[in-house]
């Protein structure tokens, strides 16, 4: 009469066994591996998010406080160039303020924002003399960028005017109380969409003082 022999415990695994487990052992290693990279990128595609959004928020504030201190705001080339004459203050206090020339230039072909602030007027007078003639880019090339990555976004221009009024593809002087709105986008990494900010601003003229600036 035959007997079945019975595998003890201590026998180990059959060869099929470890095969098997092998196999489940590398699919949830790789479940997990996926889950980990999966978190990793989200995690890095929200810091870039959140960079990209601070850094519109600073520039935002940067261009609201030029436009909230100016005597007069002049848009040219299609909404690309922006000149005003602001008011800044001169110490700690603010106590005392000092009037300057202030020239933003969006350049979506290099994705620059640049920014030139000074008492001579003549750089922010070139800019706009030389955007008559569709060449603003250059006239505006030693300007100092002040934030890279940015375009105009799904508008058409960086600088409009918008006060329900004025055709926002109208390029000129502002008047009293007028709004200028100003559309920027921020790149993200790895090619997601951009940040897109759209802020409408208030210029209030405080009566033209020296230097000329256009």
């Amino acid at each position: 009469m035959m007997r079945h022999s019975r595998r003890l415990d201590d026998d180990g695994f059959t060869l099929a066994e470890l095969i098997v487990y092998s196999l489940l052992l590398i699919m949830i290693m790789g479940i997990a591996a996926t889950l980990f990279i999966r978190v990793i990128t989200v995690q890095r595609d929200t810091i870039d998010a959140a960079h990209a959004n601070n850094i519109a928020q600073v520039t935002f504030k940067e261009v609201e406080a030029d436009l909230r201190n100016a005597a007069f705001t002049e848009v040219a080339d299609d909404g690309q160039l922006m000149v005003t004459q602001s008011r800044i203050a001169t110490n700690a206090d603010a106590a005392s303020s000092t009037w300057v020339c202030v020239g933003y230039y969006m350049s979506d072909s290099d994705g620059e924002l640049r920014r030139y602030i000074g008492a001579d007027g003549a750089p922010t007078r070139a800019a706009l003399t030389a955007a008559a003639s569709g060449s603003a880019a250059g006239a505006t090339s030693t300007w100092p960028v002040v934030r890279d990555g940015f375009s105009e976004g799904s508008s058409s221009r960086a600088f409009g005017v918008a006060d329900g009024l004025i055709d926002t593809s109208t390029d000129g002087v502002l008047g009293v109380s007028k709004l200028l709105r100003i559309n920027l986008a921020v790149d993200t990494e790895n090619g997601h969409k951009p940040v897109e900010f759209s802020k409408s601003i208030t210029v209030r003229p405080q009566g033209n003082t020296v230097p000329a600036c256009n």
